[in-house]
């Protein structure tokens, strides 16, 4: 009885401290009204883990500064002092990848996917995934990146299938033939396609994205597993082997 009471006690305490930072938070960003000011303030918040702070972050994450976005969403990231914060904090995370300004903004994307990454909640895997396909390839490469850096066992699988597809676009690159005989953006006459790096063929389009994931899902499989390997067939081999004792690595 003594215990649960002098827990009740440590809670309450810890309340009143969580609110004490949030009220000079408050009075401070009336103040400094500056994105370099405000940032730092975002930062000093987010040393306090709490639920309240996290609500807190979530709001100012869709604020109309892009800066203060940027801060907010690296502070949720580093909401990892309880599985229930983690889990708060991917929430306001993933909700704000689709949100206001951040649905245009590629620096503020990529840094939400960056934290939902360091957050390493298994939560948030499925929006990381989503992200793969993004017709951004700097997105896209940041989505896996932050699928390696959860080192969660769901992101596994994925990373092998970005890998896979990486190899097969990067083969049947090698074998095509080379286009010649035709300015950059020019229709060949004989396939009716213009040539790579025009951003008017689609198998162009293919390999780019191939070009740039297979060194990400590569290094990013090679950190989960531990293991020097480099082609889709290793890692498979070695996950049909180890996938149901598999843990990620700390």
């Amino acid at each position: 009885m003594a215990a649960i009471l002098l827990c009740a006690i440590m809670a309450l305490q810890d309340d009143a401290a969580v609110d004490a930072a949030l009220q000079d938070f408050g009075k401070a960003w009336l103040k400094d009204k500056t994105p370099v000011g405000r940032v730092a303030l975002i930062a000093e918040l987010a040393k306090t883990p709490h639920e309240k702070v996290v609500s807190k972050l979530g709001s100012l994450v869709t604020s109309e500064d892009k800066q203060v976005r940027l801060a907010a969403a690296a502070g949720l990231g580093t909401m990892t002092a309880t599985p229930e914060l983690k889990k708060s904090a991917a929430k306001s995370l993933t909700s704000a990848l689709s949100s206001g300004a951040n649905l245009s903004d590629v620096e503020v994307r990529i840094g939400i996917l960056t934290a939902l990454g360091n957050l390493g909640e298994e939560s948030g895997e499925k929006k990381v995934r989503e992200h793969f396909e993004d017709k951004n390839l700097k997105i896209a490469v940041a989505a896996v990146n932050a699928a390696a850096a959860m080192k969660t066992k769901g992101m596994v699988e994925p990373l092998i299938a970005v890998l896979r597809e990486c190899e097969a676009e990067i083969k049947k690159s090698a074998q095509a033939p080379p286009q010649t005989g035709q300015k950059l953006g020019q229709i060949d006459p004989n396939t009716k396609k213009a040539p790579a790096g025009s951003g008017k063929d689609p198998a162009a389009d293919k390999l780019a994205r191939a070009n740039a994931l297979f060194l990400p899902a590569q290094r990013g499989l090679a950190a989960l597993s531990g293991q020097p390997f480099r082609t889709t067939d290793e890692f498979e081999k070695w996950w049909a082997a180890n996938k149901a004792t598999y843990a990620p690595p700390n």
